[in-house]
């Protein structure tokens, strides 16, 4: 899905607000679909550190991957 750069910002400060592992792993979906490769692994690694959740950054992009599993 590609939105416009305004939109990314705006889902930017979001996920900054509430920093929940389901919506950090949007985020990050969102930028690596988007071409921001650099900024969707930051939201991985923090996803990591904060909730140990790792995610790859090619598992992001993959088609076939049924999204992550909202447990809040």
């Amino acid at each position: 899905m590609t939105v416009d750069h305004n939109e990314l910002i705006y889902s930017q400060y979001m996920v900054k607000s509430y920093l929940k592992p389901y919506d950090l792993h949007k985020s990050a979906q969102l930028l690596a679909f988007n071409n921001y490769e650099n900024e969707a692994i930051r939201q991985l690694k923090i996803l990591k550190i904060m909730y140990g959740i790792n995610i790859s950054y090619e598992k992001l992009l993959d088609d076939n991957d049924a999204g992550f599993v909202r447990k809040d």
